[in-house]
């Protein structure tokens, strides 16, 4: 629900294939960093990017990780509202609610 109070994100992205987000298959997967794999079984780690406009990375944190805070203010001084998430709103809020039920964090209707 986080996510659908926080929709201004910065209008840059970060440099190709830094901070990046993965899939990852555990069947080949050996050694894992959080962005990445650093060790596969087989012909090694395949990686596939996918473009800006098709997908982004959102992080939600208060201010910029310590590596980039000397472009910090870039990505502050230009952010726009993006309100692409409202259109799963329904699904999402329905979904975690239903978890959140079965899980026990409320009571019966």
């Amino acid at each position: 629900m986080h996510m659908l109070q926080h929709v201004y994100r910065s209008k840059n992205f970060t440099k190709p294939n830094q901070y990046i987000k993965c899939f990852h298959n555990p069947e080949r997967v050996v050694t894992l960093h959080n962005h990445f794999p650093l060790a596969c079984l087989g012909a090694g780690c395949t990686s596939y990017p996918i473009e800006t406009e098709d997908a982004q990375l959102q992080h939600y944190r208060a201010d910029c990780v310590r590596s980039l805070k000397k472009t910090c203010v870039e990505y502050r001084e230009n952010s726009v509202i993006d309100t692409t998430i409202w259109r799963y709103r329904d699904k999402l809020i329905g979904r975690v609610t239903d978890t959140l039920k079965t899980l026990g964090f409320f009571g019966p209707r």
